[in-house]
């Protein structure tokens, strides 16, 4: 039984009339009790700036983020990471608002409990452990349970009744998430509140805020921080409702989060009776909100696929209904550049290839006057680039020619727009790099390593620190296929942020799951050139929520423990096989071909018939694509009964880090 500590504390004033309200609720999980976090913090302190305190409360309230400069809060954090690297877990923070929320103290509570839920089923704690929570206090004036009269009376006449008040309002918070925690999870909690100038939980909290509202956030180690989506809670049969009464926004509201956070996609057809509802009401006002809403949702979404594999297929879904509604009454003019945004990147993830589809968005890009000024026109225009050769790539497309001309425009760009970065200084531009590291991709698809690392290499020196651990995935994943043990796992310690033996031993459910593929990927070399390796983890911590790469996880699970003559290897294919197969798209499908290959060599003869029937049945779906033909034209590997069976020239079948 594990003793664990979550503290939340949050950024912000939860008030939902400001549209661009950046607000949020962050919690942080440790295993340091609340004595071990207050003698880190105090050591951090003195390491940090010379000072000691005698009292706790005089340690918390130095770490209290409101008093610090930044250049001190910095480097305190800095210093945390640097003598306590185990000291924080994991950071969770929710993104933006809830979809439905009518003001600050329900976003706020709505926050508490997103992070809560996700967190509790997260597949972090085992049914046995202790989880304490604590949660910062706040002040009254912003929590919304007493009237703001009963709050500023106490407050100027009497203070020990506002404390009074305040004790109240946080007795009844912590019952009341107490019995609620009781309904989503097993697991044994206990619920405090305190304010951060008594409670090192809190402080912890705390700092976790600075170290995900700052640059700071860019430089924490690879899967620490992670969002959740802000839920609110209500219930679809409100939808008829609110269509009655005439609340047209309020259904969007709740549409979408029914729609994508509860994935019930039985909802689409009401997407056509919101978007008539507008029509009706002809308020050019409302008809923005909405599609903003919408837009925005669809945005969101898409950058969250990783955690939800059918994401990318609802995004599509909705399209559909968003494409005849713009035929029919159009879209708001100012919105085209976000849906655009919206188009390239559902085209990019879908492995949906439309060609016309591109050439229509770059030229309205060059043509129409809602993409602002020529900075900005030229951001859009190069952003659609990028993911148009994204969309070949998914189609097993892999030319990328096309970017070569746009590097030294856009470095022409950067420099326009950074005075700061001289001729002679170091060049930092995500835009250039961007272009470099897709051209890497190209050629490393292509097979062509020497040209993929230049580009790679190139990519990662002019990158910013947020893009560096992606990067040196891609690099790890060249060396990778050409066997070059010491060299990948160089690049394996850049991208984790720590080397092989100790990511093996303390990686669990909570970690990048994109780590995790590449620690077995490299298990897996090891075990072939007979390196001296860690003990293999025990399957049970390779169990993730999410969808791809969970089957490429699993892949590599079943070829490592193949290689050990473990029998547990058809298990882990077969997850791999019901993950990839159930994909949401073209691409993500394919990459069953060489599971199932794997599944048929392994199998006896009474499913060998089964598997056969399976692999031709994907082989034949998968040849849509001409280049995907064209691919594996000249590669014996796809031959099911090639008789010179290797599992890992089977598992290499497919290009770069489709493997």
């Amino acid at each position: 039984m594990a003793q664990w500590y979550i503290g939340i504390d949050e950024h912000g004033n939860f008030n939902p009339a400001e549209l661009e309200n950046d607000s949020f609720v962050c919690a942080v999980v440790t295993q340091s009790s609340t004595e071990d976090v207050y003698s880190a913090l105090k050591t951090v302190y003195r390491n940090a700036l010379g000072q000691d305190f005698l009292e706790k409360e005089d340690i918390y309230e130095a770490f209290h983020g409101y008093k610090q400069k930044e250049n001190i809060r910095n480097l305190l954090l800095h210093e945390i990471w640097k003598d306590y690297p185990n000291l924080v877990k994991k950071i969770y923070m929710t993104e933006s608002r809830p979809y439905v929320v009518s003001n600050a103290q329900q976003w706020w509570l709505m926050g508490v409990q997103s992070l809560l839920l996700h967190i509790l089923n997260s597949g972090i704690f085992a049914q046995d452990d202790c989880v304490n929570i604590t949660i910062a206090t706040r002040s009254l004036e912003f929590v919304g349970f007493y009237t703001p009269a009963t709050v500023q009376n106490a407050k100027k006449t009497n203070k020990q009744e506002y404390l009074d008040l305040h004790r109240k309002y946080h007795d009844f918070l912590e019952r009341e998430i107490k019995e609620w925690l009781k309904t989503i999870s097993p697991i044994k909690v206990s619920v405090n509140c305190h304010a951060a100038s008594v409670s090192a939980l809190a402080t912890l909290a705390d700092q976790a805020v600075n170290m995900a509202n700052s640059s700071f956030k860019d430089e924490l180690p690879s899967g620490v921080l992670e969002g959740v989506l802000c839920l609110s809670f209500l219930p679809n049969d409100q939808l008829p409702t609110l269509l009655q009464t005439g609340d047209v926004f309020g259904a969007a509201n709740v549409f979408l989060e029914g729609y994508f956070v509860k994935q019930q996609e039985s909802l689409l057809n009401v997407a056509n009776r919101i978007f008539d509802a507008v029509n009706k009401k002809a308020d050019d006002d409302l008809k923005n909100s909405v599609w903003t809403l919408f837009i925005d949702a669809c945005t969101k979404m898409l950058a969250r696929r990783g955690s939800d594999g059918n994401v990318v297929k609802r995004v599509l879904y909705l399209n559909g209904v968003l494409a005849d509604e713009i035929e029919s009454h159009g879209l708001p003019p100012k919105l085209q550049p976000k849906y655009f945004n919206v188009l390239g990147a559902l085209y990019a993830h879908s492995g949906v290839v439309k060609l016309d589809e591109f050439d229509r968005m770059e030229r309205a890009i060059i043509t129409s006057n809602e993409f602002g000024l020529p900075c900005d026109r030229w951001n859009s225009y190069l952003e659609l680039q990028l993911f148009k050769a994204q969309s070949f790539f998914n189609g097993y497309n892999f030319n990328a020619d096309f970017l070569e001309p746009l590097l030294e425009t856009q470095k022409s760009v950067a420099r326009l727009l950074n005075e700061r970065i001289g001729v002679g200084e170091k060049f930092v531009d995500d835009n250039y790099a961007a272009i470099l590291g897709t051209l890497g991709q190209a050629a490393a698809f292509r097979g062509e390593y020497d040209k993929a690392l230049e580009y790679f290499f190139k990519d990662y020196e002019c990158s910013s620190e947020r893009w560096k651990s992606q990067i040196a995935s891609y690099i790890f994943v060249v060396y990778h296929r050409q066997e070059n043990w010491d060299k990948a796992c160089e690049w394996f310690e850049k991208q984790a942020g720590m080397n092989v033996e100790q990511f093996g031993e303390s990686f669990d459910s909570s970690s990048n799951m994109w780590v995790v593929l590449n620690y077995l990927r490299l298990y897996a070399l090891g075990l072939r050139l007979n390196k001296t390796l860690p003990k293999y983890p025990d399957p049970k911590r390779i169990k993730f929520k999410g969808n791809y790469p969970y089957g490429l996880v699993q892949k590599w699970a079943g070829v490592c423990l193949y290689l050990k003559k473990d029998s547990r290897a058809e298990l882990a294919l077969k997850k791999s096989y019901e993950s990839l197969k159930s994909g949401d798209s073209y691409t993500i499908k394919t990459l069953a071909l060489p599971v199932l290959k794997m599944r048929y060599k392994l199998a006896g003869f009474e499913k060998e018939g089964k598997r056969e029937s399976q692999y031709r049945y994907l082989l034949e779906n998968s040849l849509e694509s001409k280049y995907f033909v064209a691919y594996m034209a000249d590669k014996k590997t796809f031959d099911l009964h090639d008789g010179n069976f290797d599992i890992w020239e089977t598992a290499m079948m497919l290009p770069f880090n489709y493997a």
